[in-house]
C-alpha cells in the first residue's frame, strides 16, 4: 500500500537490516532504506512477570525527506497502529479469552 501511495508500484525498495537475536528475550533490529531516506529502530523484548510474559515492543522511525513525512505521518500514526492492533493485539486477546 505504501509503495502504491508513493507511486513506486513494482519498484524495489531495498532495506538493510541489522538484527541482534536475544535468545529467550526477543530481538533488536535497525532497518535502513537509503532510497527513501528512512531509518527504523525496532525492539521486541519478552520479560517474565508474575502474571505471565510481558511483551515490550518499540518501533522508532526517522524519515529524512519532508515530502515523505507528509505521507508517512497519517499512515504510521493512524493506519499502521490500527492495523497492528487489529492483527496482533486483538488476536492475542481472543487467544487469551478462549
Amino acid at each position: 500500500m505504501l509503495a502504491r501511495a508513493l507511486g513506486t508500484r513494482g519498484t524495489v525498495l531495498p532495506v538493510t537490516m541489522s538484527t541482534e537475536l536475544l535468545p529467550a528475550r526477543g530481538f533488536i533490529s535497525d532497518n535502513i532504506n537509503e532510497k527513501l531516506g528512512t531509518f527504523g529502530h525496532e525492539e521486541f523484548l519478552l520479560e517474565d512477570v508474575p502474571e505471565g510474559i510481558r511483551i515490550d515492543y518499540l518501533y522508532r522511525v526517522t524519515i529524512n525527506r519532508a515530502w515523505l513525512r507528509l505521507i508517512a505521518k497519517p499512515l504510521l500514526g493512524w493506519y499502521a497502529l490500527w492495523y497492528w492492533k487489529r492483527i496482533v493485539i486483538d488476536k492475542l486477546k481472543e487467544m487469551l479469552e478462549t
